[in-house]
């Protein structure tokens, strides 16, 4: 698609990028009664397509050994339409059914990228306009490279015991982490630009305070995460995990923050469901950091409790205490923290299929 390329009913920003989920590996899955969905572990993966650009690239899905070794591996390689080079990105990642009990996981990306441009940041950019956005603490000719490497294993001992291991090598800091906290600290500027003798006003997005961040080329750091699955009973279900990260900045948008955690659930019918879930946290201050530039690590401490009662198959009436995983009961696949602190807010819905 060239530069002048108009689409009033698409936009290719959030697809033109990786997810932060397709850069790591996941075992968790749904509660009982609702359906996996087994092709979230391979969304997200962006594709680099976007106004001005243009790319080359293959994916393929494999299956091997009666589909006990299933992979997926894409590559693929941006310009934009002036042949200036933008990225190459690498990923393979593969699931092998190694025993009836053990599950393990490989994840392999290398992400290629030019050298960095005086005041110009190589990963975050504008939503409005897709251009990076200005950022003074990135210096000319740094390397921004990214890559992760990644194993994980999940044995099941029991019908009723399992647990699980991941370990990750990677610099991946940005993309990997939804670019948080760096993205959240971001304003705007204006300019003036002359086209064809008329002056237009421009807005000029940048970045502040991005000293307090690593910065490039991004340091390789070792990530590890376990968690125990415990199914005592046919209505009871608990679920510990603990996740060590030595980037103390990592936030919680997803389980590779500093955590440690415990979730309850019972499901003694069709008609009662209940969550309780507790995750102790520790991360760096944004509050600290944005207000009194200090970058300060903390502990937090999260409560969370839903209710489910469903008279009916088309009727449901729910009853939540705080804020935790975005997904919760009903859709619960990928560990999400959107919260910190136990929020103290009591949720009633009532949903009715018509």
């Amino acid at each position: 698609m060239d530069d002048e390329f108009e689409s009033t009913l698409s936009n290719y920003r959030q697809t033109r990028q990786d997810s932060f989920g397709a850069r790591h590996l996941h075992f968790k899955s749904p509660l009982p009664n609702y359906l996996a969905d087994e092709d979230k572990e391979y969304s997200g993966i962006g594709n680099g397509i976007d106004i001005g650009r243009y790319v080359i690239g293959f994916q393929i899905d494999n299956s091997f050994l009666s589909s006990q070794l299933k992979g997926l591996t894409c590559i693929h390689n941006v310009h934009l339409t002036n042949n200036e080079y933008v990225e190459t990105i690498f990923h393979t990642k593969w699931t092998h059914k190694t025993t009836e009990q053990l599950t393990t996981k490989f994840l392999l990306l290398g992400h290629d990228l030019p050298k960095t441009k005086n005041g110009i940041d190589p990963f975050i950019y504008s939503d409005a306009t897709g251009d990076f956005v200005l950022n003074s603490a990135i210096e000319d000719g740094e390397n921004p490279d990214l890559g992760t490497a990644c194993l994980g294993a999940e044995y099941q001992f029991t019908n009723w015991l399992s647990t699980y291991s991941i370990w990750e090598y990677t610099n991946d800091v940005t993309i990997g982490a939804d670019n948080y906290p760096r993205a959240l600290l971001n304003s705007s500027n204006f300019t003036t630009i002359t086209i064809d003798g008329k002056t237009y006003r421009q807005v000029l997005p940048f970045l502040y305070k991005q000293e307090f961040f690593d910065l490039l080329p991004y340091e390789y750091n070792h990530i590890f995460k376990t968690g125990v699955n415990i199914q005592p009973a046919r209505q009871w279900n608990i679920y510990l995990d603990y996740t060590y990260n030595p980037n103390k900045f990592a936030g919680q948008i997803d389980n590779n923050i500093n955590h440690a955690g415990i979730e309850i659930s019972y499901i003694p019918s069709s008609q009662w469901e209940m969550l309780v879930s507790y995750i102790w946290t520790r991360t760096n201050d944004i509050n600290k950091l944005v207000y009194n530039d200090e970058v300060v690590l903390r502990s937090y401490h999260n409560i969370f409790t839903e209710l489910r009662y469903c008279p009916t198959e088309t009727d449901q009436l729910l009853l939540q205490y705080g804020v935790s995983t975005a997904s919760n009961l009903e859709t619960k696949f990928i560990d999400a923290m959107p919260t910190l602190d136990t929020q103290h807010i009591i949720r009633l819905f009532y949903k009715k299929l018509f």
